[in-house]
Protein backbone atom coordinates (compact mmCIF):
# COMPACT_ATOMS: atom_id res chain seq x y z
CA UNK A 1 0.00 0.00 0.00
CA UNK A 2 1.19 3.52 -0.79
CA UNK A 3 1.59 6.22 1.87
CA UNK A 4 2.49 9.86 1.32
CA UNK A 5 3.59 12.35 3.99
CA UNK A 6 3.73 16.04 3.04
CA UNK A 7 5.11 19.08 4.84
CA UNK A 8 4.64 21.93 2.37
CA UNK A 9 6.01 25.40 3.03
CA UNK A 10 3.69 27.64 4.97
CA UNK A 11 3.80 30.50 7.40
CA UNK A 12 0.48 32.15 8.15
CA UNK A 13 0.67 35.84 8.83
CA UNK A 14 -0.41 39.26 7.64
CA UNK A 15 -0.20 38.39 3.97
CA UNK A 16 -2.27 35.18 4.09
CA UNK A 17 -5.26 36.67 2.37
CA UNK A 18 -3.04 38.10 -0.37
CA UNK A 19 -1.92 34.57 -1.24
CA UNK A 20 1.60 35.24 0.02
CA UNK A 21 2.03 32.12 2.16
CA UNK A 22 5.61 31.34 3.18
CA UNK A 23 8.83 31.65 1.25
CA UNK A 24 8.29 35.08 -0.30
CA UNK A 25 5.35 34.05 -2.45
CA UNK A 26 6.98 30.85 -3.68
CA UNK A 27 4.13 28.71 -2.27
CA UNK A 28 0.91 30.60 -2.74
CA UNK A 29 -2.68 29.83 -1.83
CA UNK A 30 -3.18 28.51 -5.36
CA UNK A 31 -0.46 25.96 -4.61
CA UNK A 32 -2.37 24.84 -1.50
CA UNK A 33 -5.46 24.46 -3.70
CA UNK A 34 -3.53 22.42 -6.25
CA UNK A 35 -2.03 20.23 -3.52
CA UNK A 36 -5.47 19.57 -2.01
CA UNK A 37 -6.78 18.57 -5.44
CA UNK A 38 -3.88 16.14 -5.89
CA UNK A 39 -4.54 14.60 -2.48
CA UNK A 40 -8.22 14.11 -3.32
CA UNK A 41 -7.11 12.25 -6.44
CA UNK A 42 -4.69 10.16 -4.35
CA UNK A 43 -7.52 9.26 -1.97
CA UNK A 44 -9.60 8.01 -4.91
CA UNK A 45 -6.66 5.75 -5.81
CA UNK A 46 -6.69 4.38 -2.22
CA UNK A 47 -3.42 6.09 -1.28
CA UNK A 48 -3.21 6.99 2.40
CA UNK A 49 -1.66 10.36 3.18
CA UNK A 50 -0.92 12.85 5.95
CA UNK A 51 0.08 16.50 5.74
CA UNK A 52 1.24 19.07 8.26
CA UNK A 53 0.14 22.57 7.40
CA UNK A 54 -1.19 25.85 8.73
CA UNK A 55 -4.49 25.92 10.55
CA UNK A 56 -5.54 29.01 8.61
CA UNK A 57 -9.29 28.64 7.99
CA UNK A 58 -9.01 29.00 4.21
CA UNK A 59 -6.43 26.22 3.99
CA UNK A 60 -8.45 23.96 6.31
CA UNK A 61 -11.52 24.38 4.08
CA UNK A 62 -9.54 22.77 1.26
CA UNK A 63 -9.26 19.57 3.32
CA UNK A 64 -12.81 19.31 4.72
CA UNK A 65 -13.92 15.73 5.32
CA UNK A 66 -10.48 14.55 6.42
CA UNK A 67 -9.20 13.92 9.95
CA UNK A 68 -7.59 17.00 11.53
CA UNK A 69 -5.53 17.19 14.70
CA UNK A 70 -4.06 20.40 16.09
CA UNK A 71 -0.38 20.00 16.89
CA UNK A 72 0.35 21.25 20.41
CA UNK A 73 4.03 21.92 19.64
CA UNK A 74 6.02 22.71 16.52
CA UNK A 75 8.38 25.19 15.00
CA UNK A 76 5.75 27.66 13.85
CA UNK A 77 7.21 31.07 13.06
CA UNK A 78 10.77 30.29 14.13
CA UNK A 79 12.21 27.29 12.29
CA UNK A 80 14.46 25.21 14.50
CA UNK A 81 12.94 26.45 17.77
CA UNK A 82 10.22 24.33 19.38
CA UNK A 83 7.22 26.38 20.48
CA UNK A 84 3.69 25.87 21.82
CA UNK A 85 0.45 26.71 19.99
CA UNK A 86 2.06 27.28 16.61
CA UNK A 87 -1.14 27.05 14.59
CA UNK A 88 -0.03 23.88 12.84
CA UNK A 89 -2.32 20.96 12.13
CA UNK A 90 -1.93 17.34 11.02
CA UNK A 91 -4.47 16.38 8.36
CA UNK A 92 -4.90 12.81 7.14
CA UNK A 93 -7.32 10.86 5.00
CA UNK A 94 -7.45 7.95 7.43
CA UNK A 95 -7.92 7.28 11.13
CA UNK A 96 -5.12 6.14 13.40
CA UNK A 97 -1.61 5.26 12.34
CA UNK A 98 -0.76 4.30 8.75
Amino acid sequence: ADYVFLDPPYRPGKKDMLNDHYAWSCFRFEDHERLAKCLRAATKRKVKWAITTTSHEDVLKLFQGNHMTALPRGTGGQPGLLAKNTGEVLIRNHEGLP
